[in-house]
């Protein structure tokens, strides 16, 4: 005697899924495109592309400097499918064998946490950072949080 086995075929089985968009509440290690940027010498005013885009490499030139985030004007409405809560990580890396610090400053609409509004970064070390949209629409803002220092 043979059994027979019914099983309803799936009507769309998934064969493979790869996600074709960046948004910000479906990514990860696995799926994450990073751009790396780099930078040398002065200060700068960073753009939404390298923050988006996830490492930045900055040699001082062994002298201290500023670079100030983007306005949270410019940077927020570039977060595909933003919404208060989404959050992007980038990581911000002093290249330079010499003795200067890199200071990132929060631009307009921005805050960085901690006792002061700047995160310093000694030389060949590096801070990841999670900026956080806390407010979409006509006034966006942005709060960066400080992941911690790494030497490499």
């Amino acid at each position: 005697m043979t059994q027979t086995v019914f099983q309803t075929p799936t009507p769309q089985p998934v064969i493979d899924f790869a996600p074709t968009k960046q948004y910000p509440s479906f990514s990860g290690i696995v799926n994450q495109k990073n751009t790396v940027t780099t930078k040398t010498g002065a200060g700068v005013t960073l753009t939404y592309a390298e923050i988006l885009g996830g490492i930045i490499l900055h040699d001082t030139s062994s002298g201290a400097v500023n670079d100030t985030l983007p306005t949270a004007a410019l940077l927020i409405p570039q977060i595909e499918g933003v919404e208060v809560g989404s959050t992007v990580r980038f990581f911000i890396r002093n290249t330079s064998v010499g003795a200067g610090t890199l200071t990132l400053l929060a631009g307009t609409g921005g805050t960085i946490t901690g006792t002061t509004s700047s995160s310093a970064i000694p030389y060949l070390q590096q801070e990841e950072f999670l900026l956080v949209v806390t407010a979409v629409g006509p006034t966006p803002t942005y709060t960066v949080y400080g992941m911690g220092i790494q030497v490499f």
